[in-house]
């Protein structure tokens, strides 16, 4: 408002000039600013969506700092359990305004496994949450019992995986599974025994966590770790690998090889920075580590890389939201 012009002094609550002249004083026009009281709003608003939600969609609403678990996806993870074909392991939503998932698609060819890499964020363990919802995503498509759900964490390997995440353990035995605990002094032969099963069984889905602390015995003739061969030939015949490593030197030397990661064509990034998610993909990618954000390198689904906002591990509300849901 111009020098001259005093109008807004004279308003009273709810009112707004409006001077499209520079605030030349005869062009003032007084408006009133529309309100309702949110004490009256809240209430209707919830009566018309009772009214209306058998008929439509929920609406989809973007929250950027809002922590998101595999429960969210459920609509998605039921259509995929529908469907005839390989599995999809559901990781995340997309930054979009329809809310997509991050769908990872796991067929028993080379390359299909999952590495996860960096440092989630310090209040919330999202690689937990990632490999906790591929866990559940799959086991939903699962439906004849004819999978198996292996666990070692490096970083807790005193406690058992089900007493060290009860929430999600129930969920999966909701599902019809139970968590496989691998002891970490057995990691290494349990790995080797499951390469060594040629005859076709069950689909395997084996979930490493703090994988930089492994420790691993050296192949005297250079070919590598158990996993490394592990990693390599096992998609193929229906086993994978979904493991986590904070630092990628780490996952280089265990499964990898140097300037060689092939055997993993999903990539999901944490807190990591550029010039490592570069060297793991391709030196035009560019990332800044956030809150409550992932990014997702899949050199077999997707043209480019994704930020998306990864899952938080299985809380009390997956398992009643779960078994709410009817499974055909």
């Amino acid at each position: 408002m111009a020098a001259n012009n005093p109008a807004e002094a004279f308003l009273r609550p709810r009112e707004a000039i409006v001077n499209l002249d520079y605030g030349e004083v005869s062009q003032n026009r007084k408006t009133v600013i529309a309100f309702a009281d949110e004490k009256v709003l809240k209430p209707l608003r919830r009566r018309w969506w009772e009214s209306a939600r058998a008929e439509t969609t929920p609406p989809y609403v973007f929250e950027s700092e809002r922590r998101i678990t595999v429960s969210s996806g459920i609509e998605s993870i039921q259509a995929f359990r529908k469907k005839a074909g390989h599995k999809v392991a559901v990781v995340g939503e997309k930054i979009s305004i329809a809310g997509e998932r991050i769908a990872l698609s796991l067929p028993s060819e080379p390359g299909r496994n999952i590495a996860i890499i960096g440092s989630p964020d310090v209040d919330c363990n999202q690689a937990a949450g990632i490999m906790q919802s591929v866990a559940v995503s799959l086991a939903a498509q699962h439906p004849k019992g004819d999978a198996r759900f292996l666990f070692c964490d490096f970083n807790n390997e005193d406690i058992a995986y089900e007493k060290l995440y009860p929430h999600f353990a129930a969920l999966l035995e909701n599902i019809g599974y139970f968590v496989e605990n691998v002891q970490c002094e057995q990691f290494e032969e349990t790995v080797k025994t499951l390469i060594a099963e040629d005859a076709p069984g069950d689909t395997v889905y084996v979930f490493g966590a703090g994988m930089d602390k492994w420790k691993f015995s050296k192949d005297p003739y250079g070919q590598g770790s158990a996993l490394k061969a592990f990693v390599e030939s096992a998609p193929s015949t229906g086993k994978h690998f979904i493991g986590w490593w904070v630092k990628s030197s780490n996952f280089n030397a265990q499964v990898a090889g140097y300037g060689s990661s092939d055997a993993f064509n999903t990539k999901i990034f944490l807190r990591v920075d550029e010039r490592t998610v570069q060297s793991l993909t391709s030196p035009f990618v560019r990332w800044s580590s956030q809150k409550n954000r992932g990014l997702v390198s899949d050199s077999i689904e997707f043209s480019e890389e994704i930020v998306f906002v990864p899952y938080s591990p299985v809380t009390q509300n997956d398992v009643n939201a779960f078994k709410a849901k009817v499974w055909n």
